[in-house]
Order: structure tokens, then sequence, then C-alpha cells
């Protein structure tokens, strides 16, 4: 099986929404078997120590108990840390980490304190309503209502008390058309043509 499409389907399919839950279900996204057909596979040429071991988000906040308590809202996460300055969310199978930053705190660096811009924070489950829905009666900001998207996902956007956005998406199927213009580009990813 081609690499990038064994990686998507492991970061795509490793969601339940049993309360938002990060562990995996083996449900496999419509679009991958679209993509797999034409896929081949390629080593990446990376070295053991260039691998990532484990690779989890940071948000720098102004009140960790408020944007802790819209995570765990949303999704059934377990507190791994909690200090005065930083809180360490994780899913119940280890799959999924996020951490929280206290701005101004003693172990935030300084040079990223500042608010959030220009990034999302995307989380992939099995169904966006119903984390829109618990959205909704916690309270958390909702700016863009579940809405599917021609790239074969559901997408819902909202806002975190601390200002980040948090990108929920579900597989859906994707638009056909649009199937037909990506393949594989040589490297062990895929290209989108126009």
């Amino acid at each position: 099986m081609h690499n990038a499409i064994r990686d998507w389907r492991l970061r795509l399919s490793a969601f339940d929404t049993s309360k938002g839950s990060m562990c995996s279900t083996g449900k496999e996204p419509p679009v991958l078997a679209a993509l797999e057909s034409r896929a081949t596979d390629e080593p990446t040429g990376k070295q053991d120590s260039m691998k990532i071991q484990r690779l989890f988000p940071n948000l720098v906040v102004d009140d960790l108990a408020a944007d802790r308590a819209a995570l765990e809202a949303l999704f059934d996460l377990e507190r791994a840390f909690e200090s005065d300055w930083f809180v360490q969310l994780r899913s119940p199978c280890g799959s999924w980490e996020i951490g929280l930053l206290k701005r101004g705190g003693r172990g935030t660096p300084e040079s990223i304190a500042g608010p959030p811009g220009g990034v999302s924070l995307t989380v992939v489950v099995d169904n966006v309503d119903e984390i829109e829905a618990a959205a909704r009666a916690a309270g958390i900001r909702v700016i863009e209502p579940s809405r599917d998207r021609f790239y074969g996902q559901r997408q819902l956007l909202l806002g975190l008390p601390s200002g980040a956005v948090l990108d929920v998406s579900a597989p859906c199927d994707p638009d056909p058309e649009w199937v037909t213009r990506v393949g594989p580009d040589g490297s062990g990813g895929f290209v989108e043509s126009s």
C-alpha cells in the first residue's frame, strides 16, 4: 500500500465520536479508496533518527481552565498533567494529545506568547454534527457550522476561549470530479492537478 495513503488512513480512521473519542474505529474514509487504486509504494528515504516519535500542539491561552473545559466538553480526554502554567490532555488510548500553556506562565516561552493567528487545530472524528451539538450545548462559539467540503470532509469551525480555531472534520464522499484530479506525486504523497 502506498505510504501516504497508509499514513492518511491511520490519521483519518483513528477516531471515534463517542463523545469525540480519539481511539481507533477501523473505519476508512471514502476518499482513500478512490486514491489508493492509483498509488504506488515508494520509500521515504528518511533515517530512523529523523522520524517523529510524538507530535502534539501546544496552545498558548489566558485561561487554562476555560480552554481545558471546552476541550473536555467536546472530546473524551484525560488530563495527563496539570499545573498552574501547563495542562496536557490526551485521549484514553493515547493516540492524541494537546498541551495548553498559560500566557505569562513560568514555563511558557515569551517568544510564543502572542495571540494565536493563521493556524487551526484539526481534529478528525466520525460525526461532526454530534460535536457541533455538544459545542452549542457547552456555549462554545461556532465560527462556521458543519458543511460538506469537496475534498471529502464534513467540516465545522469552532472558536476556543483562547481564540484558537478548532477545525473539526469527518470523512464524507468527495466530489468525484475532484478525485479525478488527484494522484500520486512520485515522492510518496499526492498532488492535485488543475
